[in-house]
């Protein structure tokens, strides 16, 4: 429930991209240093485990690789600890910002790159 600033300059570019390149505006399109072609539907949402305080070890917008460590969870009551990793290589695209989990809330949206 967060907009970043940078974030909405992005898209805002990207949609003007796209209606220069659908002959809707003139201009000529800005493209980014960094692109990532996503096909199909390669959303990953990583899920809480457990429940718990989450500390975010990533950002938003962040290449990740298969098994880094993007979150974790820990739960003062059990002592419990839950490692958050990547399942696949890709960007990360989500983030929940809350500083309490509940187990099976969404944790990290990672768009995986094809492999």
């Amino acid at each position: 429930m967060i907009l970043w600033e940078e974030f909405i300059q992005r898209a805002l570019v990207g949609l003007n991209n796209i209606l220069i390149y659908q002959g809707m505006l003139e201009g000529k399109m800005i493209l980014p240093k960094e692109q990532f072609l996503i096909p199909g539907e390669d959303d990953i949402s990583i899920k809480a485990g457990m429940e718990g305080i989450l500390k975010l070890k990533t950002k938003l917008g962040k290449a990740v690789d298969r098994g880094e460590e993007l979150a974790e969870i820990y739960n003062p009551i059990t002592l419990e600890r839950e490692i958050i990793l990547a399942k696949g290589c890709g960007v990360v695209h989500a983030l929940n910002v809350s500083a309490k989990v509940n187990e099976g809330e969404d944790v990290v949206g990672v768009l995986e790159f094809a492999t």
